[in-house]
C-alpha cells in the first residue's frame, strides 16, 4: 500500500519561545522544537526563511523554507538514521511540482507530481533493489487510467484501469516469463462480465462469467492442450445443477448434479474406454443409497448402499467373470456381522465375524479344489 504524507505543522506548544536579534526563534514543543527565521507582527509570528524540525531535542525531522508565513519551495522529512525519508516542492503553500519518497537505505520509493496540492498525472514506484514496481496515474488525488504492476524481473504483472480511486474496468494479468494469464474486468466488488484464463501457451484454461464478483452462469475448463475439460454452471457463486468432466480425448469421465454448491442426485462416473464404472446418488455431498461399480467389461464389481455418507446395509463384491465373491454387512460404515468370501466356483472359502469393524472370529473353509 502506497502512502502519500502530508507534512502537517500541529503541535501542542509549551509556550516557551526565545526571540534571537537575528530574527531566529525557537519554539518547543512536547516531542522536540522548531528552529525558524521570521518576525513579530502585531503578536503573530510571521514565518519567513529556513525552518527546520528536531524530534526529541536533537534529531532533524524536518526541514524547509517560508515565505511570507507559507511554504515554499523543497521541503524534506528525515528518517532517524539522517536520510531523507520525502522530499516535497511547494508553492505558497501547497504541494506542488516534483515529490520523492525514499526507502531507508536511501533508494527511490515512489516518484510523481502534486498541482493544487493533489498528486496529478504519473506516479512510479521502485522495490529497495531500484526495480520499477508499479506505475499509477492520478486526477484529482485519485487513481484514473491504468495502472500497472511488474514482476522483479521487469516483465509486466497486472494492469487494471481505475476511476476515480476505484477499480473500474479492464483488468489483465500475466505470467512471470510474459504471457497472458487473466484477462476480464473488475471492479472494488471482484471481477464482472466474461473472465478468460490463459495456459502459459497460449490456450485458453478457462471461461466464466461473473456478476459482482460472484460466478454466474457458465464455467468452461480445458486441457493444456485446448481440448475440453469441465463444464459447470453457476448460480450467484454456487454450482447449481447440471455438471460434466471429460477425459482428454473428448470423452465422458463424469457427470451429475449440484444443488446449493453440494452433488446431489444421480451421478455417473466412466472409465476411459466410455464403459460406466459408477452410478449412484449423492445427498448434501454424501454418497446416499445403492451405488455401483463395474469391472472395465461392463460387469458389476461391487453392489451396496449408504446412509448419511457412510457405508450401511448388505454389500457385496463380484468377481469380472460375474460370479459372487463377497457378501457382508456394513453399519454405520463399520463391518459388521459375518462376511462370507467365495471363490469363482461359488464354494465358500472363509467366513468372518465383525463387531463394529473390529475382527472378532475368522474360519477358512475347504473347497472341493483342496
Amino acid at each position: 500500500m502506497i502512502y502519500f504524507y502530508r507534512i502537517v505543522l500541529c503541535f501542542i506548544f509549551i509556550p516557551v519561545i526565545n526571540v534571537a536579534q537575528d530574527n531566529t526563534f525557537v519554539v518547543v514543543k512536547n516531542n522536540g522544537y522548531e528552529k525558524f527565521e521570521g518576525y513579530i507582527q502585531e503578536n503573530d509570528t510571521i514565518k519567513i526563511g529556513f525552518y527546520y524540525f528536531f524530534k526529541d531535542s536533537a534529531t532533524l525531522y524536518q526541514s524547509g523554507f517560508y515565505e511570507k508565513n507559507k511554504m515554499q519551495g523543497v521541503w524534506i522529512i528525515y528518517y532517524p538514521s539522517g536520510r531523507i525519508k520525502t522530499k516535497y516542492n511547494y508553492s505558497a503553500g501547497e504541494r506542488s511540482g516534483a515529490f520523492t519518497h525514499y526507502y531507508p537505505n536511501g533508494e527511490k520509493y515512489l516518484t510523481g507530481h502534486y498541482a493544487e496540492d493533489e498528486i496529478k498525472g504519473r506516479a512510479t514506484e521502485f522495490s529497495q533493489s531500484g526495480q520499477l514496481a508499479s506505475i499509477m496515474h492520478y486526477e484529482n488525488g485519485e487513481k484514473t487510467g491504468y495502472d500497472s504492476l511488474f514482476y522483479p524481473n521487469g516483465n509486466l504483472n497486472q494492469v487494471q484501469k481505475y476511476a476515480a480511486d476505484k477499480k473500474a474496468g479492464l483488468y489483465k494479468s500475466f505470467h512471470e516469463t510474459g504471457e497472458i494469464n487473466y484477462q476480464g474486468y473488475r471492479n472494488e466488488a471482484g471481477y464482472y462480465d466474461t473472465l478468460y484464463t490463459y495456459f502459459k501457451n497460449g490456450n485458453l484454461e478457462r471461461v466464466a462469467y461473473y456478476e459482482n464478483g460472484k460466478l454466474n452462469g457458465l464455467l468452461k475448463s480445458y486441457y493444456n492442450d485446448g481440448s475440453l475439460k469441465r463444464v459447470v454452471h453457476y448460480n450467484n457463486n454456487s454450482r447449481e445443477g447440471e455438471t460434466k468432466m471429460y477425459y482428454p480425448d473428448g470423452r465422458l469421465a463424469e457427470q451429475g448434479l449440484f444443488a446449493n454448491d453440494k452433488r446431489a442426485g444421480q451421478w455417473y462416473s466412466y472409465l476411459i474406454n466410455g464403459t460406466v464404472f459408477s452410478t449412484g446418488k449423492y445427498k448434501n455431498n454424501e454418497f446416499n443409497g445403492v451405488w455401483k461399480v463395474y469391472h472395465p467389461n461392463g460387469k458389476i464389481k461391487q453392489l451396496g448402499a449408504y446412509k448419511d455418507g457412510q457405508s450401511h446395509g448388505i454389500w457385496k463384491t463380484f468377481y469380472p467373470t460375474g460370479e459372487l465373491q463377497t457378501c457382508g454387512s456394513y453399519l454405520d460404515g463399520a463391518r459388521s456381522g459375518r462376511w462370507t468370501w467365495f471363490n469363482q466356483a461359488g464354494e465358500i472359502i472363509q467366513k468372518v465375524v465383525f463387531i463394529n469393524g473390529r475382527l472378532l472370529k475368522a474360519h477358512v473353509e475347504k473347497t472341493s479344489a483342496e
